[in-house]
C-alpha cells in the first residue's frame, strides 16, 4: 500500500471481519460492543453508526427464540393469563 501510494496510485487498506473486530479505533468509537448472550457470553455486535452529542442509543440484545413470546401474546392480542398457561400446557408458547 506504501509503494502505490508513494507512486500516486490511490490505494486503501482491506480489513477483514477479524481485523475489523479488533480495531481499536471502532471500539473507542462504539462501533464494535460486547454483549452478554444467555448461555453463550459475550458476542461482538454492531454499534449504532449514528452519532450524536446528547442522543445515544442504547444497545440491547435481541430476545432468544420465544423470549418475548407470552409478552407479544399479552400486549399485541389481549391474551389473558389462564389462556397463556392454557397454550404452555399444549406446548403452544
Amino acid at each position: 500500500m506504501k509503494i502505490l501510494g508513494e507512486a500516486g496510485i490511490p490505494v486503501g487498506a482491506c480489513q477483514d471481519t477479524h481485523d475489523l473486530l479488533n480495531d481499536p479505533h471502532l471500539k473507542e468509537r462504539e462501533m464494535i460492543l460486547e454483549l452478554e448472550y444467555p448461555g453463550r457470553g459475550k458476542m461482538q455486535t454492531i454499534g449504532c453508526p449514528i452519532k450524536l452529542r446528547n442522543s445515544r442509543v442504547p444497545l440491547e440484545r435481541p430476545p432468544l427464540l420465544g423470549e418475548s413470546t407470552a409478552d407479544v401474546l399479552r400486549e399485541l392480542c389481549d391474551v389473558g393469563p389462564e389462556e397463556l398457561e392454557r397454550l404452555r400446557g399444549k406446548g403452544i408458547t
